[in-house]
């Protein structure tokens, strides 16, 4: 017994307490582990009259080194290291009994300092840099029921720097093709602030200068039609155009009409198309690039309203509704007008065509806007004609001309296929995409050829039904054969069989549906 009230019990060594032991104080604070020479050094266990507890090490009677401090009222548990009594190091803090709010990372005297991650309790997370018990550095945030991302740089709890920020709109329906707003470029204290781009879900596009999350400056704005504006903006507002406002959904057109022009810029109407062709034009001499680009423009703008109309086609293939009448095409539908016009037919397969175009190989749900759809069909054409070309310039213009007369003309918009071809088939096809999707990776094979990206054959088709036990009488390899090769003639003639052949997620998934059929 010491003065007091204290209470000691355990071993003794010369009069003083040393190994193991417990001690209570009078006001009901407990410490039983270690001692030595007096001193609580070592591994023990604090417990608190109102049940709070802390296990670990100790050095002179503080918490130091690894250990358990659960707090009952409020609930806090933090579970790591400890310096001098502070959280200091990594360690783990927890604060509700649910578990559900936590922080994980590094400590710096009882302040989030380094890199972490926090789960507040609305379920958002952030992982990345911290300072002084805010966000500092760089970082991605989720808010998880605005269905928003924010992936760059923060100071002081707030994104300052260079970042992105998404923001995703849900289908409604059947479709698995989620639309988004994005913008990449600077912020200031939570602000779109200077250089910035904001691609809209309705498919506009705008690129320029930024004030306190408002178009402020000179700025390029380009209408989900293919309008351009270049020109300055105040406050979101082109300059001549107030009635005009571009509206963060960006779903509205700025512009009144065809006609309209704006003071103080300039509207490139429909003598101008913008096409993303830099790196197939580093094929052409220096003093040959621009001649191609304007010729290859002016083939586009002959067949715009066709392009148009088999782009407005496709992308509404098993979307029962968009939001705002706006629907973006999909990978997915993509190849299915690549099939539809018989390109693997008479050009490349869609597995080669993915890789000449893309480095997000046989991904499905990546969207294509309307200039980047027809900037593809400018590349493809070119790779597939260009060894006939026999001119001297206006090389470009003419492989694309051969691929509108050939392919794209008489074939587009005559919608085939077992998962496209009738509506209410897209329908309950699509309601699988997701989990079929999974299937997909799962049974891909790493390529043997660049870029070695994984990749699904017919042989491994074939395989997976027979894993499944589902190759019978009815489905027999032959038949399961014969319905790849009904859309593929290159895999089967009947005669020989290429079982070589690379599946895209498109014929993948329209195979199982013709094989659920029989």
């Amino acid at each position: 017994f010491y003065e007091g009230g204290n209470v000691y019990s355990g071993s003794f060594c010369n009069n003083m307490m040393h190994g193991k032991g417990k001690y209570v104080w009078a006001d009901g604070v407990e410490f039983e582990g270690d001692f030595w020479l007096n001193a609580m050094v070592g591994h023990g266990t604090y417990q608190w009259p109102d049940g709070s507890k802390y296990t670990g090490n100790v050095e002179n009677g503080v918490r130091h080194g690894q250990g358990t401090l659960t707090v009952s009222k409020p609930f806090v548990s933090y579970s790591g290291h400890w310096y001098a009594s502070e959280r200091h190091g990594k360690g783990i803090v927890y604060y509700d009994e649910k578990r559900e709010s936590w922080y994980c990372g590094e400590w710096h005297h009882n302040m989030r300092h380094g890199w972490g991650i926090r789960r507040y309790p609305s379920g958002n997370i952030y992982e990345g840099q911290w300072l002084n018990n805010e966000r500092h550095g760089e970082g991605c945030m989720r808010w998880i029921t605005l269905m928003q991302e924010y992936n760059g740089q923060w100071k002081h709890g707030k994104p300052d720097g260079r970042g992105a920020h998404k923001w995703l709109v849900k289908r409604v329906g059947c479709s698995q093709y989620p639309m988004c707003n994005e913008y990449h470029g600077e912020w200031a204290a939570g602000h779109r602030h200077g250089q910035g781009e904001f691609l809209y879900a309705s498919g506009a596009q705008y690129k320029g200068e930024w004030r306190q999350d408002r178009k402020h400056g000179s700025g390029t704005f380009t209408c989900k039609s293919g309008q351009i504006y270049e020109g300055s903006f105040v406050e979101d507002v082109m300059v001549g155009c107030s009635q005009n406002n571009v509206g963060e959904n960006g779903l509205s057109s700025p512009f009144k009409d065809k006609e309209s022009t704006a003071e103080g810029g300039k509207m490139l109407q429909s003598s101008h198309v913008d096409l993303d062709l830099a790196r197939l034009l580093q094929k052409f001499p220096a003093d040959k690039r621009e001649a191609e680009y304007k010729q290859v423009q002016f083939v586009v703008l002959q067949h715009i309203a066709a392009l148009r109309r088999a782009y407005s086609k496709y992308s509404g293939l098993g979307v029962t509704h968009s939001p705002d009448n706006t629907f973006i095409l999909s990978r997915m539908q993509w190849w299915r007008l690549l099939k539809d016009c018989q390109v693997h037919v008479e050009g490349p397969s869609l597995a080669q065509v993915d890789r000449l175009l893309s480095n997000q190989i046989h991904y499905p749900n990546k969207r294509l806007l309307m200039r980047q759809f027809l900037s593809n069909l400018t590349v493809l054409g070119y790779h597939m004609y260009h060894t006939d070309y026999a001119g001297k310039s206006g090389e470009l213009a003419w492989c694309l001309s051969q691929l509108m007369n050939n392919a794209i003309l008489p074939h587009a918009c005559s919608i085939r296929g077992s998962v496209f071809g009738e509506a209410w088939r897209a329908q309950t096809a699509l309601e699988y995409a997701s989990k079929s999707w999974d299937i997909y990776r799962s049974l891909c094979k790493t390529n043997l050829y660049s870029p070695h990206e994984p990749t699904l054959t017919a042989r491994n088709f074939l395989w997976m039904l027979q894993d499944f036990k589902l190759i019978s009488k009815s489905l027999s390899a032959a038949k399961v054969m014969e319905i790849l090769s009904l859309d593929n003639p290159a895999i089967s003639d009947g005669a020989s069989c290429n079982l070589s052949y690379e599946l895209t997620f498109l014929e993948f998934l329209e195979a199982l549906v013709a094989c659920a059929e029989v």
